[in-house]
């Protein structure tokens, strides 16, 4: 986790947005570049360099804090918020529950100020290049975070995390095409570093992580995650669950080097994050002109908000209401979206409109919009006349929450990435591996393992062995074609 980085995807730029609100990591001067590391994560962070190929270029300064002082940081208390920061946090919440993603009865500081205050074990400051760490000792799950932040600390030393994010400002496809990129390399080089350690220290990492949030003298209840932090956890997991499989698609193909090229000519677009294969692929971003505002209507978007949507915006908005192979079908046709905010009559309302690769996929996103709007509330949804697209006004207390959970269909979108990455790096070449990887998401076998994986369980060897068998069989018909 770095602090201070932009907005993430656009359905959920609340959560984002917001968490600059809920999370105002104090800056402070820079400090002066110290001659010694910290004796207790120099070990850590010889190794990170090793496995990265970069050299740090001076030590990085390390800052412990017991569990109260490092939550207290990480978040904030409602009475601070500014009234910029209020306005925020109703549009956000108004935006959500007219998309469906989130019922009436959202609170949104609250749920974001939970998330960080309790996800969060360290995190790097490109402000003042210092490395906060929850707690005063490096057990094994800390010591992997750390060696994660590090990361983030040499990619800001070789290539200035700021001015990325600048780079991407003015996109929020951009932007989480940046953010991904850097949270693929650090996720990356903290699951290296984890199989550096021994066996006992392996094991105790699995231990922690599996409790890790939690308080010990709660029991763990087996009750659905509501729909608020479920979207909140889908928004501020995706860059570490997709973006690896990115990252790792560019080791694949010219190392460690490869990915210092994607740093300096980064990614701009969500498709890159929904179809890691597609990082490959230098194509310029699209544009698509967002609806006119309504005569009569008040504007009402933020200045600072880009008007953008993306591939993985579509995905997670369709994947609320229909199954996630559906949502993934359409969501990878989508070339193009833009939506524009107004007030109608009080209300807040998004007219949206997108655009696709062809006519075929034209006829996929607007079939999936059209059974979207029929499984909102009757009357909630009103699709343009070509069919790419929308209009959705806030219905208020009468929000409907969705029936799926967004971070369930983020576990079915990241095991395609893991499978792509897994295929590229045997040797198949991009269509072969596209091609392979739509074929195996289809099956049984496949759906079979995500859906122990959203109830927290590990798939079975021979589920494991019934899949790659899915994967040989799929393969062989690829080649052949």
């Amino acid at each position: 986790m770095t602090a201070g980085r932009g907005r993430t995807i656009w359905l959920a730029a609340a959560f984002a947005a917001v968490s600059t609100v809920v999370a105002p990591v104090p800056a402070g001067a820079a400090p002066e570049a110290g001659d010694e590391w910290d004796p207790r994560i120099e070990a850590i962070a010889e190794e990170v360099a090793d496995l990265r190929g970069l050299e740090f270029e001076e030590p990085v300064e390390a800052l412990f804090l017991g569990d109260k002082a490092f939550r207290k940081r990480v978040t904030s208390e409602e009475d601070d918020l500014t009234k910029s920061d209020k306005f925020d946090l109703r549009f956000s919440e108004a935006e959500l529950r007219a998309l469906g993603l989130v019922g009436g009865d959202i609170d949104l500081f609250a749920t974001v100020n939970e998330e960080v205050g309790s996800g969060v074990v360290a995190y790097y400051n490109p402000d003042n290049g210092r490395i906060v760490i929850r707690g005063k000792r490096l057990d094994p799950f800390t010591k992997v975070s750390v060696a994660h932040e590090l990361t983030h600390a040499l990619q800001d030393q070789h290539f200035d995390l700021a001015a990325l994010d600048e780079q991407a400002a003015d996109s929020s496809g951009a932007t989480e095409a940046v953010t991904a990129l850097v949270e693929g390399d650090a996720t990356r080089i903290e699951l290296e570093y984890l199989d550096t350690l021994d066996d006992d220290e392996q094991d105790r990492y699995w231990e922690q992580a599996e409790t890790f949030g939690t308080d010990p003298d709660e029991p763990v209840l087996d009750e659905p995650v509501d729909a608020s932090s479920a979207l909140a956890g889908a928004t501020f997991d995706a860059p570490y669950a997709l973006g690896p499989s990115m990252v790792s698609i560019l080791e694949v193909d010219g190392g460690n080097r490869r990915v210092d090229r994607a740093f300096r000519h980064p990614p701009t677009t969500q498709r890159q994050i929904l179809d890691p294969l597609t990082v490959l692929d230098r194509a310029p971003e699209a544009t698509v002109r967002p609806p006119r505002r309504p005569e009569g209507t008040k504007a009402a978007w933020p200045d600072d908000l880009p008007h953008d949507l993306g591939a993985l915006d579509v995905f997670f908005l369709l994947a609320s209401r229909l199954p996630a192979l559906d949502a993934l079908a359409a969501a990878d046709d989508v070339k193009a979206g833009a939506a524009n905010a107004y007030r109608d009559d009080g209300a807040l309302c998004f007219d949206v409109a997108f655009r696709t690769f062809d006519e075929s996929g034209a006829a996929r996103l607007s079939g999936a919009l059209k059974m979207w709007a029929a499984a909102m509330p009757p009357g909630a949804v009103t699709q343009r006349a070509n069919g790419l697209g929308f209009r959705v006004c806030d219905p208020g207390d009468a929000a409907a929450a969705p029936p799926n959970s967004v971070l369930d269909a983020l576990t079915f979108v990241s095991g395609r990435s893991d499978i792509e990455w897994a295929l590229y790096d045997s040797g198949l070449d991009a269509e072969e591996t596209e091609c392979v990887a739509g074929g195996v998401v289809t099956t049984p076998e496949f759906a079979k393992i995500v859906s122990a994986q959203n109830a927290g369980e590990e798939p079975a060897d021979a589920d494991y062995e019934a899949i790659w068998d899915v994967v040989d069989d799929a393969t062989e018909a690829c080649i052949d074609d």
